[in-house]
């Protein structure tokens, strides 16, 4: 499988071993980098205002935009997070109430995690920072440009999930 480590790891090879950094590549990287930085940036302003970290911050957003994977796995999987830190988010969130942990009922090992009312405050103002990032970042940009964008970018991530099958 394809990750952003290894994609950093492909960039820094070009740049060691051969003395060149590939043009696309390079600003694909620097592009995901300059989003991660915004991404980050408003993701602070609301931990700052709720008191959560960034990476609790993702944890929430995660469980509220995609409410049936509602799994650390999941969450870790799904936003490319170390299960480490997923792992001392979700605890934090529970003892902090923004969370609820429940068992599985088919599976006592698998635990479900749910948002509580608590949270919800905190899932608006990420929600409408995302909406401000998004806004910011396709500034300029029409309807078609995004769509055209769109297409471009899932065939790039398909293209790299089949190369990266033998990973």
């Amino acid at each position: 499988m394809l990750t952003c480590s290894n994609l950093v790891n492909i960039v820094l090879f070009e740049t060691v071993i051969k003395g060149t950094i590939m043009g696309t590549l390079d600003q694909l990287m620097n592009l995901f980098k300059a989003i991660v930085r915004v991404n980050n940036m408003y993701l602070k302003e609301v931990g700052a205002k709720f008191g959560i970290s960034p990476a609790e911050g993702k944890i929430l957003l995660f469980l509220a935009n995609n409410p049936s994977m509602d799994t650390a796995q999941e969450i870790a999987q799904g936003r490319l997070m170390p299960k480490g830190i997923v792992s001392r988010g979700v605890e934090s969130l529970v003892s902090s109430g923004y969370l609820i942990r429940n068992t599985d009922s088919g599976d006592r090992r698998r635990i479900h995690l749910n948002l509580t009312e608590k949270s919800e405050p905190i899932v608006l103002a990420l929600r409408e920072r995302m909406r401000m990032m998004r806004e910011a970042i396709f500034s300029g940009f029409s309807e078609e440009d995004e769509k055209v964008l769109d297409m471009q970018l899932t065939r790039l991530w398909k293209n790299a999930m089949e190369a990266g099958k033998n990973e």
